[in-house]
């Protein structure tokens, strides 16, 4: 979601931003595995789980999205 609203705030048409969503969903999945929670989290969600059991996965996923946007823009302008 992040990304098509970032897309559309640069001015970028929505050619544009379904093609870049579909890439980052691509290359997400071959990363991560899933696009799915109860694939990325395996154990699923029960009332004994420990506080901030996601965090580090949410991290990774923080910084696989700043560095994809990063290389995009980088061959946008090439």
């Amino acid at each position: 979601m992040f990304i098509g609203i970032y897309y559309s705030q640069l001015g970028k048409n929505e050619k544009t931003i379904v093609s870049v969503c579909y890439n980052y969903a691509e290359a997400f999945t071959q990363r991560f595995g899933s696009l799915k929670c109860y694939h990325l989290r395996p154990n699923g969600f029960t009332d004994n789980d420990p506080p901030h059991m996601c965090e580090k996965l949410t991290c990774e996923v923080v910084s696989f999205a700043y560095d994809f946007i990063k290389k995009q823009e980088a061959t946008e302008t090439v």
